[in-house]
Formats: C-alpha cells, sequence, structure tokens
C-alpha cells in the first residue's frame, strides 16, 4: 500500500497587481515598473497631463471612449439611433428577448410554448425537445433526469438499452454516477470494500494511509520527522516557517529593514519604495500619478 504525507500552510496570494521591482543598483524613477499616471491622465514627456475626452465620453486609463448609447465618430461620440423594443449595448444595439431584428427594427418574435428566445433565436427550455416547430417533452425511463433537450440515469444507475438499471452497491461504498466508490476509511478489493489498517499517527485519506504532518512512513509506520527549530516537517525533509530561512541544518530568522515586508524566507520593498543594497529608499513620484508594485 503506498503511503505519503504533506502538509498545506497558507501563503501569499496577491491579485490583480504585477511584481515590478527593478534592479537593487536603481537610482531614478522608472515609469515602467514603479509608477503610473492616475486614470483620466496620460504619459507625456516624463509628465502626467489630464486626458481631453469629447462630450458622452468616459476616461478608460489614459484614454477614452463613448458611453454607452453612442458610437465613436471622427474623435466624437454621436447618439445610437436605437430602434423600439432595442436596448443599447456598448456601440450597438440588440433587440430585446422575444424580439428580432427585421431591416434595422425590431419584430416580435413568433416561438412556440416551453421555449426560450434569444438575439431572435429559439430553443426549447430543459426537458424538451424541438419537433418541428413545438417543444415537447423528452421521453425518458424511470430513474433518469432531463439534461437539456437529452436524458441520463441519475446516480446509482446505469444506462443499459434505454433503461436505466441499478447498479450493485457493497457495503461501505455509495453510487457515483454509474459506478461506486468506498466510503472514507475502505478501499475497494474486488467487489468490496474493506477497512483500510492505519498505524498511529494516520488517517485514511482518499483510500489510502497517509501520516499526520510532522511524521514521515517508515516500514509501515509512522515515525516522527526531525526538524530543527523554526521548521515543518515535508514528504522530503523539511521546510522552515514564514519569515526564516534555512542556513545549513538550521532556521534563521529574515530581517528585514523599514519600509519593507517579509515575503517567504525573503524580504520585499512596499509599494513607493525601491531596494538599493539593504535598504528601501522612497521613489520619486510625479504629480497626478501613483505608485505600483507587489506590495
Amino acid at each position: 500500500m503506498r503511503k505519503f504525507y504533506s502538509l498545506l500552510l497558507p501563503g501569499l496570494l496577491v491579485a490583480g497587481q504585477i511584481l515590478m521591482q527593478p534592479p537593487a543598483a536603481a537610482e531614478t524613477s522608472n515609469f515602467l515598473t514603479e509608477w503610473r499616471c492616475q486614470d483620466s491622465f496620460q504619459l507625456v514627456d516624463g509628465r502626467c497631463e489630464e486626458t481631453t475626452i469629447p462630450k458622452h465620453a468616459l476616461h478608460v486609463g489614459d484614454g477614452w471612449k463613448c458611453a454607452t448609447g453612442y458610437r465613436e465618430t471622427d474623435n466624437r461620440c454621436e447618439e445610437l439611433d436605437v430602434p423600439r423594443h432595442a436596448v443599447a449595448m456598448g456601440d450597438k444595439w440588440v433587440c430585446q428577448n422575444e424580439y428580432d431584428e427585421v431591416d434595422g427594427r425590431c419584430k416580435q418574435s413568433d416561438f412556440p410554448d416551453n421555449s426560450v428566445s434569444l438575439g431572435g433565436q429559439w430553443s426549447c427550455i430543459n426537458g424538451y425537445h424541438q419537433v418541428g416547430d413545438a417543444c415537447e417533452p423528452v421521453p425518458m425511463p424511470n430513474h433518469a433526469i432531463a439534461l437539456g433537450n437529452d436524458w441520463h440515469c441519475q446516480s446509482g444507475f446505469r444506462q443499459v438499452e434505454g433503461d436505466c438499471e441499478a447498479i450493485d452497491i457493497p457495503g461501505k461504498a455509495v453510487g457515483l454516477g454509474d459506478q461506486w466508490v468506498c466510503q472514507n476509511g475502505y478501499s475497494p478489493s474486488g467487489n468490496k470494500c474493506r477497512r483500510i489498517k492505519l498505524p498511529d499517527n494516520a488517517a485514511a485519506i482518499s483510500g489510502q494511509a497517509t501520516c499526520w504532518a510532522g511524521y514521515r512512513p517508515e516500514n509501515g509506520e509512522c515515525v516522527d520527522s526531525e526538524h530543527p527549530d523554526n521548521a515543518f516537517a515535508i514528504e522530503d525533509g523539511w521546510r522552515c516557517l514564514h519569515g526564516y530561512r534555512k542556513t545549513g541544518d538550521t532556521c534563521t530568522e529574515v530581517t528585514a529593514p523599514k519600509h519593507a515586508v517579509i515575503v517567504g524566507p525573503n524580504w520585499r520593498c512596499t509599494v513607493g519604495y525601491r531596494q538599493v543594497g539593504e535598504q528601501c529608499r522612497k521613489i520619486d513620484v510625479p504629480d497626478n500619478a501613483v505608485a505600483i508594485g507587489l506590495l
């Protein structure tokens, strides 16, 4: 029986931003890596100047776009001609549900019962299928459920020649689709589920004996893993805790300078500061600009 162990620790997740850290030797502010112009401003010769936009337009980054219901024409925003029973969508328009576009206008759709209309087309709702110009119920056997315009057997049953037949489920198992799986703490053995034999300091996970964190498998047992202070056991040895760095056979604490934060075994300057040697120096951000970075 294969045995393994694992340990998950909380990590650092930063979404929606990009790491933009310049080299330690950098001495001047860098627009591409350290700051950007605020919305409604654009970069001009190293400065951030306000963007001029036409009427009925909106600021987008360092540019602009026409508001919904308007279309850009020769750097202007002209109002769309939206017909009755239509709605503006960006610089275009679409007919409302139950209406079709005909010669630039929206005409009421002719669609059958038990159907829905979208963009001038109709389709049958779940459990119905198209028969000519109508939507009729999908024929299906007992112990089946509708799936769009088709059907499939319920969990614990399998399809056999157009019918749904029950599958044989042994003790300590549950049906899963047209198959069965053993409950936690049991593993399949032929057509049965047998209890997993667990050593001390272990648990059954996904049909396998799994050693607890801090223990490692050895000769069918889970033995205490040896590791230094401020470390935790992993499958192939040990790893230092967050804020500590591996130094030989020990874990030494990471020391961060002012305006920095510790990330794993290292440190990083916060937004608005640049690493220069072992220090974090404030960057020069022009007017109408904002500092950017990871933290």
